[in-house]
C-alpha cells in the first residue's frame, strides 16, 4: 500500500509541475495586461508578485512531492505538517473557486471552459491525495 501512496504523491507532483507549465498561458488567456492596465503601478506590481508567489509555491509542492515523497510519508510530524499544509492549500483553492471567484469576466471560449473543468478536477484530486497522505502518514 505504501508504494501506491507514494506513487499517488509523485503523480500529484507531476500534476503540479504541469500546472506550472500551463500557468504561463493564464495571463494571456485571461488578458491580464489589458485588465490590469487601469490599476496604479503599485497594485499591478503586487498582483504580479502574488501570482509569482503562487507559481513558486506550486513548483515547490511539485518538487517535494516528486523528489521527497518517501520522506514526506515517513518523517513523522514534519512530513505530516507539510502534507497537511498542501492539503489545506488545495482545499482553500477549491473553496475560492466555488464561493469567491466571479467567473463572469472570464472570456467565454470553449478552451477556457475545458481548462477550468480540468483545473477543478485536478484541484479535487490534489486535495484527495494530500489529505489521504496525511491520514496514511498519521496511522503508519
Amino acid at each position: 500500500m505504501e508504494t501506491v501512496i507514494k506513487l499517488g504523491l509523485q503523480v500529484a507532483g507531476l500534476a503540479q509541475l504541469l500546472l506550472c507549465v500551463v500557468s504561463v498561458a493564464i495571463p494571456r488567456c485571461l488578458q491580464w495586461n489589458e485588465r490590469t492596465a487601469c490599476l496604479i503601478p503599485f497594485i499591478r506590481q503586487m498582483f504580479y508578485t502574488y501570482a509569482l508567489y503562487v507559481l513558486g509555491s506550486h513548483f515547490f509542492f511539485a518538487v517535494i512531492s516528486l523528489c521527497f515523497a518517501e520522506e514526506l510519508l515517513t518523517s513523522g510530524p514534519l512530513g505530516s505538517c507539510m502534507l497537511g499544509f498542501m492539503g489545506v492549500w488545495w482545499t482553500v483553492r477549491i473553496i475560492c473557486q466555488f464561493f469567491f471567484f466571479d467567473r463572469e469576466g472570464i472570456p467565454n471560449t470553449p478552451f477556457n471552459k475545458v481548462a477550468e473543468g480540468l483545473l477543478v478536477l485536478m484541484f479535487f484530486c490534489l486535495v484527495a491525495v494530500y489529505w489521504g497522505c496525511v491520514l496514511w502518514s498519521l496511522t503508519h
